[in-house]
């Protein structure tokens, strides 16, 4: 019975893995395969290993209260949208993770892993998608620089996903990795291939046309040349090792053309947001629903001059080239928040905050809640500028709460964090 229970507990840990490794690639049937196997180990486990007993309720379990509730609203605000499109059976499938999550946390399930565990297995799936890269992207030459890197962003949407998603991965990888140097106790040679992987995940996240990933991972290694000298005593360091972050951030800035794109003038996003703002307008409280406010969203955008101008006319270039069709549907406020407030109002606007916030408030004190924290920023840096369900998957923010909320602290806490 012994071996059953450790077993059971053993097919859960590789469930929750896999999940984790698959995160960044294009959602296919093979992902809910996976979701459910991992979903029924942790329920096996929980019964057999009687995960219940010594149950009551604690603070943070407000958090998985949360993620329930901001699922919930998502049917509920439906009920009085006249409109039902493929978008709110696509939301509904794509935000599973969050009533899971919920129940699963609520029912007070703890699988206690180790950080090595997730560092790894992130940074084999970054491997993996190197490795896909470097076979599609063998033979073209490198010259001229600009047209290879766009071969390459053209190469990563078709057989991974778009940059956003996998530098949103790459710089949550980044941050499970930092635990791993910071304070695990493993041998040193496997921190040394974690550097040399965190190395490469840098410099993929250079090469890529995502200018949020690239300011995200700057602010990441800000804070973890903190971390570092604050646990190794060499604080007189400190301010050097910073000051050649920001100037080899500011390089990178410079020299990256993407980042001179466009002014504060005639950036689409601006157009976007203010199309998304004037939806807002009308609905404030309780929104549109899912599907009346793409809609609205969709129709306010091609009846205005500036929009088609700075938005929809390259939207429709690129389209083409792709596609080889235009489709109007896929416009989106390219803001997570912007995109929540049109759909489900301010008060379904307040309870995804909730979400985001109450995981950094809530969790377990102590060195893992910073870690958490760290990925939420990567998360939001990212949702700042994305929609979620597009190229931002909503299931990462309840899928990294649980994860850290499972993973074992680390023996020798830090005093100074």
């Amino acid at each position: 019975m012994k071996l059953f229970k450790q077993i059971t507990a053993l097919f859960a840990l590789a469930g929750i893995l896999l999940v984790l490794f698959l995160m960044p690639y294009c959602y296919t049937p093979v992902h809910r395969i996976c979701m459910i196997a991992c979903v029924s180990g942790m329920f096996i486990d929980y019964f057999v290993n009687r995960h219940w007993q010594g149950w009551h309720w604690t603070p943070d379990k407000w958090i998985y209260v949360a993620f329930l509730a901001l699922y919930l609203a998502l049917p509920l605000r439906q009920l009085w949208d006249p409109m039902h499109s493929w978008l709110i059976d696509s939301k509904l499938e794509s935000f599973l993770a969050f009533p899971i999550i919920g129940l699963v946390g609520l029912s007070g399930y703890r699988y206690r892993m180790k950080a090595e565990y997730i560092a790894f297995t992130m940074a084999l799936s970054c491997l993996c998608m190197g490795a896909i890269m470097a076979r599609y992207m063998i033979g073209y030459p490198l010259t001229p620089f600009s047209d290879w890197q766009l071969q390459l962003t053209e190469m990563r949407l078709a057989h991974l996903n778009s940059h956003m998603t996998v530098n949103v991965y790459c710089n949550i990888c980044l941050v499970c990795c930092m635990w791993v140097l910071l304070y695990s106790s493993c041998r040193k040679w496997l921190k040394g291939v974690l550097a040399v992987v965190m190395a490469g995940i840098v410099v993929s996240v250079l090469l890529s046309d995502g200018r949020i990933g690239q300011i995200t991972m700057v602010v990441l290694f800000l804070l973890f040349a903190v971390l570092w000298f604050a646990r190794s005593g060499r604080r007189k360091w400190l301010i050097p090792v910073l000051g050649g972050l920001v100037l080899l951030g500011g390089i990178a800035w410079h020299v990256n053309p993407r980042f001179h794109e466009y002014s504060m003038h005639d950036n689409p996003r601006l157009y976007v947001w203010s199309i998304a703002k004037r939806v807002i307008q009308d609905k404030p409280v309780l929104g549109w629903g899912v599907s009346s406010a793409r809609e609205e969203f969709i129709n306010r955008g091609l009846n205005d001059d500036q929009f088609r101008a700075h938005y929809v006319n390259e939207l429709e270039v690129v389209s083409r080239q792709r596609h080889g069709y235009v489709n109007y549907q896929s416009m989106h406020p390219h803001s997570m928040f912007l995109e929540t407030w049109m759909e489900l109002g301010l008060v379904g606007l307040t309870v995804f905050l909730a979400c985001l916030v109450l995981p950094c408030v809530l969790a377990p004190i102590g060195v893992n809640r910073w870690f958490l924290s760290a990925c939420l920023l990567v998360f939001c840096m990212q949702g700042l500028f994305e929609s979620l369900g597009m190229f931002l998957n909503p299931m990462w923010l309840p899928v990294m709460t649980f994860v850290w909320a499972c993973t074992e602290p680390p023996a020798v806490q830090c005093h100074t964090v």
